[in-house]
């Protein structure tokens, strides 16, 4: 299992026992913790989703049981026989903003190459990111696409209840945002906010680098741009990315641009580097050899 094939373990869900976790700030007994944030006295009439058990203790509980469990499989929750704590570095520092601190932890977690228990969902946002990021897609242009360029499995976004759970995570943690266009709902690709926090990472004691360096950079700071491990795991089944290196993905050049008009960075050509081309929304291919990170 993986948040992706769990519904019940949605982000406010994951947010909200974190936070009471960090707030007690010591172990606590698992039954202890699932009575907390699942009292008997709110139970009314539930049933287990899987089994359709009439209303029960062990049914009533097994719903924050299973948020909990993904918590433990992702590394945020240490289970220690009866006993649940944070990791170490996912407790809130003094002065953090915990939002941004638990998205961050989460997302240190789901890159890991040693725990591939939400890898399902990494290939899912790289995937999109691989998408044509000028055109908002709905579910069913989602899903076509996902039949025309993957397999039967959708990369595990089989129906719409798994899309809408990639949806709340891939917006949750920054990746993706939704927008309604003629009552339609439309996932927006988009890796700005994700790119924004990789900047401190890649301009290490230098304003300006060359975007050949920029991207081998990249790939070894995010699984989810040109030829980090997401990227190329799917190329190499699927063939999803363009074969020419010096062409960048839209979403990716859409980052770039929405952070040089944000007056973060700014795009350069210098005559003697390698020129990389950058997709507008009109079609028209910009080259750029440079980027320059204002360190605003």
């Amino acid at each position: 299992m993986s948040v992706l094939n769990e519904p019940l373990a949605n982000p406010s869900r994951v947010r909200g026992t974190w936070r009471l976790l960090a707030h007690l700030g010591s172990p606590i007994e698992r039954s202890e913790l699932e009575e907390m944030l699942s009292p008997l006295s709110v139970a009314g009439d539930v049933r287990d989703e899987e089994d359709n058990e009439v209303s029960s203790e062990v049914s009533h509980r097994n719903r924050i049981r299973k948020v909990i469990n993904e918590m433990v499989k992702m590394g945020v929750v240490v289970e220690e026989g009866s006993m649940l704590y944070l990791a170490e570095d996912v407790v809130p520092l003094d002065g953090a903003e915990w939002d941004d601190f638990l998205v961050n932890a989460i997302t240190r977690r789901i890159f890991d190459l040693h725990n591939d228990e939400n890898h399902d969902l990494v290939l899912l946002i790289s995937w999109f990111y691989s998408q044509d990021a000028y055109a908002p897609m709905t579910w069913e242009q989602i899903a076509l696409a996902l039949d025309e360029q993957t397999d039967s499995n959708r990369l595990g976004c089989k129906n719409k209840t798994r899309f809408e759970q990639f949806e709340y995570w891939a917006n949750y943690l920054g990746f993706t945002w939704t927008l309604t266009i003629n009552r339609q709902k439309r996932l927006v690709v988009d890796p700005t906010n994700h790119l924004s926090k990789l900047l401190p990472g890649l301009f290490v004691g230098k304003d300006t680098l060359r975007y050949s360096d920029i991207q081998s950079e990249l790939a070894s700071l995010s699984p989810l741009f040109e030829n980090g491990w997401a990227r190329k795991a799917l190329s190499e089944k699927y063939s999803i990315d363009n074969p020419e290196p010096l062409l960048l993905s839209s979403s990716t050049a859409f980052a770039w641009y929405r952070l040089q008009e944000g007056g973060v960075i700014e795009l350069l050509r210098k005559s003697d580097a390698d020129m990389f081309l950058f997709p507008e929304a009109s079609g028209v291919l910009s080259g750029f050899s440079e980027i320059t990170w204002k360190r605003m």
